[in-house]
């Protein structure tokens, strides 16, 4: 029984995120009045909410089905838990294969999602819903596909999800003043500096990389943050008006971060700090020769780092050729191909799949994991997904009138889609292998914190424009009345004028009338005037025409 829901799920889940996209993608390209945007946003919630309610159904259903294997361990496991005496009440009423654990995910995972639907619904209604439709989708994913591989680890996830929703309500609220776009560069050149150098204070080595930092219970990744700082930093400098000196600047902080990042370890923030400031130069200079001599840079320096860094070296042999040490250095893109080949097109469906066998599933491969479980098409869609993202902040910088803030957009947009395509291109062979996390679905509380405060500041400078623009609506809206207030006066001084002439007219007219009657002969008997200029009417006032003036 089970199985046949997960093979009819896997079909379910393609078709929403289909329509899904699909409904995005024409919000993007047509553009349709704002009434039909509401609607789509509306058919995109309800295409979100089935997919988690599909997702429920079916980890229920496994739960159900694993009690009637395992019933001992998981009356062990359950007996074992002790989460809370408030949920004690109602765990008696649930089945035995219900654990607590099971509840408290599920029910926290729901009611995050129902308040942050909520509050942008209501307090932050000016923001695009189309982001935030986007956002939720691979929230929904990354839910179901963690809980799926470890339901401790998805618990975790979804304590930073709240975390990085509060702090992202809390970073549109701090940009939307016009005061923050006038700090100047060397404050978040500083940031970025100190950031960067937190490892070598609080070192806690993970994964090969020396890019972490531990104090006390709290572990983060500062290259995740940094990446804004840095974002910052470029988006002001490239403001200057003297461009070779702006370049200068900005190529010598980049070249000094990836020093650093180099002697972290950290490959993927190297390439993802050096395209960065590869494209954002390009945009500034906007002439095509910064490619070549940016695409010319980068396989200068990678060459020299296969030479000198061993570790690079290695990764580089791994990606050239992982079947020569398949059950060592090159396991892990050996597996993560193997998981994408078995999934096929449709994926085998969720929980039918064997992503026990591919090393850190739930953080740089996970791609691999969606794409065995969900088919290669569900993850085609979902890289649409970021492009969507992409293209639509790209577009919304293009319209931004203020380069700051321009500059930034589409320095968030390019962070995007590189870092999607880096960890996507990674686990399918096409280029080396980095530890880079996939926005969003990744589990990671740095990185999902880092995605949450990008998202903020993106609708926070779509509130600015959209305020911006709503003034200048309003000053030309004044304007006009006053135009008119203007035009009109104009008018009533010349009817005003027009009215005194034809007044003066009409007593000159009058005088010349009388004059002209003391003239006249008498009238014969039958009271007919003997005059024939009388006859003609001449004398007679024509009426005065308010309508015009002249």
């Amino acid at each position: 029984m089970f199985q046949m829901m997960a093979l009819a799920g896997k079909y379910v889940y393609l078709a929403l995120i289909v329509l899904f996209t699909a409904m995005g993608f024409y919000l993007y390209l047509r553009k349709p009045s704002a009434s039909v945007c509401r609607e789509v946003y509306s058919y995109q919630a309800v295409f979100i909410v089935l997919f988690n309610v599909m997702s429920y159904v079916l980890i229920i259903m496994n739960a159900w089905n694993a009690s009637k294997t395992s019933q001992a361990a998981l009356e062990a496991a359950r007996e074992g838990q002790s989460l809370s005496q408030f949920l004690s009440p109602l765990m008696s009423h649930l089945p035995g294969w219900f654990t607590e654990s099971m509840l408290v995910t599920l029910g926290l995972y729901a009611l995050i999602m129902i308040f942050m639907y909520i509050l942008l619904a209501t307090v932050y209604k000016h923001t695009n819903r189309l982001l935030w439709n986007c956002v939720y989708m691979l929230l929904s994913i990354s839910f179901v596909v963690l809980y799926r591989l470890d339901p401790d680890v998805c618990r975790r996830q979804i304590y930073w999800m709240a975390l990085g929703f509060a702090v992202s309500c809390i970073v549109m609220l701090f940009f939307k003043g016009h005061w923050i776009w006038k700090i100047p560069s060397w404050f978040f050149l500083g940031l970025s500096l100190a950031l960067i150098a937190l490892p070598f204070i609080f070192p806690s080595p993970a994964y090969g990389a020396l890019n972490w930092v531990e104090i006390g219970p709290v572990s983060f990744q500062p290259s995740e943050f940094v990446k804004l700082t840095f974002a910052f930093f470029l988006a002001i400098v490239y403001t200057w008006d003297k461009k070779f000196r702006a370049v200068a600047y900005a190529g010598t902080v980049t070249i000094v971060l990836a020093l650093i990042l180099l002697k972290q370890n950290d490959l993927g923030g190297l390439l993802i700090f050096g395209i960065l400031a590869w494209m954002m130069t390009y945009d500034y200079i906007g002439k095509a020769y910064v490619l070549w001599i940016g695409m010319a840079l980068v396989a200068a320096a990678g060459f020299a780092a296969y030479k000198l860094v061993s570790h690079v070296a290695v990764r580089f042999d791994i990606w050239m050729d992982p079947w020569k040490d398949v059950n060592g250095q090159g396991y892990q893109i050996a597996q993560s191909l193997f998981a994408i080949v078995n999934g096929g097109w449709f994926g085998l469906g969720l929980y039918q799949g064997y992503p026990e066998y591919i090393p850190v599933r739930s953080t740089d491969m996970i791609f691999s994991v969606i794409a065995n479980e969900f088919g290669t098409i569900f993850a085609m869609v979902l890289v649409m997904i970021y492009l969507l993202m992409f293209l639509f902040v790209m577009e919304t910088g293009s319209r931004e009138r203020n380069t700051i803030r321009r500059n930034l957009l589409i320095a968030f947009g390019v962070l995007f889609i590189l870092q999607t395509f880096i960890i996507v291109g990674g686990v399918i062979k096409l280029i080396p292998l980095t530890g880079v996390t996939l926005p969003f679905v990744s589990y990671g509380g740095s990185s999902l914190l880092s995605n949450f405060i990008t998202i903020a500041i993106i609708e926070a400078v779509i509130l600015l424009y959209r305020k911006d623009k709503e003034e200048v609506r309003q000053y030309e809206r004044e304007r006009e009345l006053q135009q008119r207030a203007q035009w009109q006066a104009q008018q009533a001084e010349r009817r005003t004028a027009g009215l005194a002439a034809g007044r003066a007219g009409a007593q000159y007219s009058n005088s010349q009338q009388a004059g002209a009657a003391r003239q006249q002969p008498a009238p014969d008997a039958s009271g007919k005037q003997t005059s024939k200029r009388r006859k003609k009417g001449q004398g007679q006032l024509k009426p005065f025409d308010f309508d015009d003036p002249f």
